[in-house]
């Protein structure tokens, strides 16, 4: 189990994000329908909220995006932007950006 002094600025301003996105939509969403949508516990999403238990994945964040009617490039761009401070934080993403480019380019140039 994470403690919330392991999550990034990244991880919690998504974590921070969500519970804005139910209170916007009290009682339309709740925490139950959340937590049915992760496939989770309603404890584990509690966990969650206190930054107890691991991260939401890209994965599971995009579910919630579009759950909420949400566009998650918006909301990741959103997230990136409020965690600036997080210098390494970003320069993990920036590396994950890179190998993920870098995997795109040889599978176009083996692929010709």
């Amino acid at each position: 189990m994470m403690k919330a002094s392991q999550w990034t600025a990244i991880d919690k301003g998504t974590i921070d994000l969500v519970r804005h996105f139910l209170r916007e939509n009290k009682p339309k969403i709740n925490a139950r329908d959340l937590a049915t949508l992760l496939d989770c516990s309603e404890s584990r999403l509690y966990r969650i909220f206190h930054y107890s238990s691991t991260p939401l994945t890209v994965g599971e964040f995009t579910s919630v995006c579009t759950m909420f009617g949400k566009n998650p490039a918006d909301e990741y761009s959103r997230i990136l932007s409020l965690a600036e401070q997080d210098k390494p934080a970003l320069q993990r993403t920036d590396l994950l950006v890179r190998r993920i480019e870098d995997a795109l380019t040889d599978f176009h140039r083996t692929g010709q």
